[in-house]
């Protein structure tokens, strides 16, 4: 999948398609301050916190296979809405979305913190890409040695294999700002 704007593995510069995705188009159009700010309705949210949430954001999108969070009706891009609200350019990149566009996977937001990440991640994601147990080990890894050098043409990094002897095999990966996820 072909993403828009800048490659995940250049710099961290913002398109504008980060801040504000969480609102919805009644949000959008309400005074500045006149409703809550909800994240978009949905059984799941996960929520990353990160240095780039543009950057991150345009990584998993490709990693994952989902798309950036469309601006709403009425807006052109995000930049356009922001540029709209009057939020300054230096907070265009605090964050962003991406969302499943079969609509059957749960939307990811990511907020930028300025905290480091210490130590490994107590939740991650794991992409079950392989055909599982029913083709023979070798096609397996196989099918997940593809995807770990795709990943990694990406911005990825492998960190190590995990062959835990029961015929699974799994590789640990980092994206661009370390963080773990397992391809499978």
């Amino acid at each position: 999948m072909a993403l828009s704007g800048p490659s995940p593995v250049e710099g961290s510069q913002s398109t504008g398609s980060a801040m504000l995705p969480h609102l919805s188009d009644a949000e959008l159009k309400a005074p500045l301050g006149a409703v809550e700010v909800v994240p978009e309705r949905g059984p799941v949210q996960v929520v990353f916190d990160c240095k780039d949430p543009d950057r991150l954001a345009r990584f998993y999108a490709e990693a994952i296979h989902y798309k950036l969070q469309e601006p709403p009706k009425g807006y052109a891009s995000w930049e356009a809405l922001l540029k709209e609200r009057g939020v300054p350019e230096e907070e265009w990149n605090s964050a962003s979305a991406i969302v499943d566009p079969k609509g059957k996977g749960p939307r990811i937001y990511f907020q930028r913190m300025d905290t480091p990440k210490e130590g490994k991640n107590r939740l991650h994601i794991d992409m079950n890409l392989s055909d599982g147990m029913s083709v023979p080990f070798e096609a397996r890894r196989g099918q997940v040695d593809r995807e770990v050098a795709r990943l990694q043409g990406i911005g990825a990094t492998k960190d190590h294999e995990l062959d835990e002897g029961r015929g699974e095999y799994c590789v640990i990966m980092l994206d661009p700002e370390g963080n773990e996820f397992c391809v499978q």
